[in-house]
């Protein structure tokens, strides 16, 4: 049922009062009277109307105060879904920054490591370990960054799914509430201006959500685009790694040419340690033959002297016989003949003088070559006993058993007693390559020297697989190592000096070595540095004077392969433990303990 407008309604009632007011003015016709029952109905009719308006005012009235409460209840609502939106905005930028942020943190952890690898190729191998726990580490991040990714993604995407139910819900509800708009502009016209404000409202709120979703097409398109620098940072990585894998290769096959190289001079050493010992034994052969001249030299100059002594003895006898003469010719003469008989006993003096100068001189002759012949060492091999090693490089004492260092970076420890079979069989576990070309122990600790590297490594001589420390070698070339009981000692052949090195090796004192020698084996002995020259094939003995070495004695090399030695004390004097080399009289290295002696008894060891 309609009503008719308010407006209409109020210039309906004010005719109505006109007319009653212009029927009880005193200035109507006179002809005009009114009945009273059309007065009363006209009034009736007045009041009527007059409820009629009132009825439909409140009506009006509280379909206003509904249409404001729908009003407010559905702004409240669109509020609400905005704070949502906002905070769903939110979450979904924060989302989108933490996988840029992660990206570009794995980005900066490649370059990282790319840097690395650079770093690695620098240093060689021993990097190289590093570099791939850092490649590994870097994929195993990006892998976990991808992982939370695809987990925020999931989280969005459930987010976005519960959003849209709940805007069907709203869209419903909308429907719904248009609905009972409409009815209640059916009910009331006048409310259709406020119900299009409403449908405005909701249009816009509809038109921000589809922003909303526009928006998170786009968060999608962005975190896509993520996704694909992703792969693309896994490609590049993918393709650092072939690249390392193409260096390793190239630096694999670069040490197979230098170790090919290295077996090609190493033979060519062999060959010319065979030349030398050839010369070694042609000399010793001709340092003999010398002997013997000497030898008989010094028969001979004891003959001479046998026979200046015996002439001295006839040239004294004589001078007694021109003396009692001159006794007797003073007796018939003395003096007449003073004069000649002073004359005749000073040169009897004199030539008494000059032998005894000759015997004096011949004697200190064949007594200096004597002592020299009689200092000289002499080596009695007591034992032998193979060892199992393809090139030995070094040998020391622990005080209970002998260690054999080999190039390709074992250590075996074997028993004085039986040194036929290794007790032990260790290897340094270190990465990369090791070659070990001197071994020293003292105060517990084990010290070997590590020529691939120019490195000093210390561990404990209990548990010498246990590496403690490893430092630079002072010099780039360094081939022995002796502890005199207080300090570690190594030498370096490139600076040809011998370094002193404190409790952490890292700080030295150099002390140049001024003779032209090439030691490959060190050891102290009573207070003196003992040394095996490579290029003379001696055994050489200094003593540490002033801040100098000066050279005490030099003797002849046990063996022309000598690798290394130890000299321990025995029951009838020192004894020598030499690891050497195979040669001409040997098939393989082996351990020689032999016993040390002067040639002549005279010269006190």
């Amino acid at each position: 049922m309609g009503y008719p407008p308010p407006e209409d309604l109020s210039r309906e009632i004010e005719r109505l009062w006109a007319r009653l007011g212009n029927a009880s003015d005193p200035a109507a016709p006179a002809s005009y009277s009114p009945p009273a029952a059309g007065a009363e109905l006209a009034w009736e009719t007045a009041a009527m109307l007059k409820a009629q308006q009132r009825r439909r005012v409140a009506a009006l009235t509280e379909a206003l105060e509904t249409k404001e409460a729908s009003l407010k209840h559905w702004r409240d609502r669109a509020e609400a879904l905005q704070a949502e939106v906002d905070a769903l905005r939110a979450q979904a930028d924060g989302g989108a920054e933490l996988v840029f942020a992660q990206l570009l943190d794995a980005q900066q952890r490649l370059e990282g490591a790319a840097r690395a690898l650079e770093h690695e190729r620098a240093a060689h191998l021993e990097e190289r370990r590093a570099m791939e726990a850092a490649l590994d580490e870097a994929k195993a991040r990006i892998a976990a960054e991808v992982a939370r990714a695809r987990e925020a993604e999931a989280r969005f995407s459930r987010r976005e799914t519960q959003n849209l139910i709940d805007l069907k819900d709203v869209q419903s509800s909308a429907e719904r509430r248009q609905q009972e708009a409409l009815q209640a502009d059916q009910a009331v016209n006048a409310l259709k201006g406020s119900l299009s404000e409403a449908k405005n409202a909701l249009e816009k709120t509809l038109a921000e959500l589809l922003l909303e979703r526009q928006e998170r097409v786009r968060v999608e398109e962005e975190r896509a685009r993520a996704l694909k620098k992703t792969d693309e940072v896994e490609r590049h990585f993918a393709d650092l790694q072939k690249l390392w894998e193409e260096e390793r290769a190239q630096w694999r096959e670069l040490w197979d040419r230098e170790r090919s190289t290295w077996e090609t001079q190493r033979q060519e050493l062999a060959q010319w340690e065979e030349t030398l010992r050839r010369e070694r034994e042609a000399w010793h052969s001709e340092l003999q033959e010398k002997e013997r001249t000497h030898l008989t030299f010094t028969d001979s100059l004891a003959g001479k002297i046998r026979e200046t002594t015996a002439a001295a003895e006839q040239v004294a006898q004589r001078m007694r016989q021109l003396e009692s003469r001159e006794e007797r010719d003073r007796a018939v003469s003395a003096q007449s003949n003073v004069d000649s008989v002073r004359a005749a006993a000073a040169r009897a003096r004199r030539v008494r003088a000059a032998a005894s100068a000759l015997a004096a001189a011949a004697v200190l002759a064949a007594g200096s070559l004597a002592w020299r012949w009689g200092a000289q060492w002499r080596y009695s091999l007591e034992a032998t006993a193979p060892v199992a090693s393809l090139n030995p490089t070094a040998l020391a004492f622990d005080g209970t058993l002998l260690w054999v260092a080999d190039w390709g970076g074992r250590l075996s420890a074997h028993d004085p007693v039986d040194p036929r079979r290794a007790v032990r069989e260790i290897g340094v576990p270190e990465g990369g390559v090791f070659r070990p070309t001197a071994l020293a122990f003292g105060d517990g600790r084990m010290w070997t020297l590590d020529a691939a590297r120019a490195r000093l490594i210390r561990a404990s001589a209990a548990r010498p697989e246990a590496v403690l420390a490893a430092v630079r070698s002072p010099g780039p070339a360094p081939t022995a190592l002796a502890f005199d009981g207080s300090s570690l000692w190594s030498y370096d052949s490139a600076s040809r000096a011998l370094y002193r090195h404190a409790g952490d090796e890292a700080t030295y004192q150099a002390y140049p070595l001024e003779d032209d020698v090439v030691p490959n084996a060190l050891a102290w002995v009573d207070g003196r540095l003992w040394l095996h020259d490579t290029k003379s094939r001696r055994l050489m003995i200094y003593a540490l004077e002033s801040g100098r070495f000066a050279l005490k004695e030099a003797h002849p090399s046990p063996d022309a392969a000598t690798a290394g030695f130890v000299v321990l004390p025995g029951k009838d004097g020192p004894l020598l433990w030499a690891l050497v080399g195979p040669s001409a009289q040997r098939t393989q290295p082996a351990l020689l303990r032999l016993k040390l002696r002067r040639r002549a008894p005279f010269a006190v060891f």
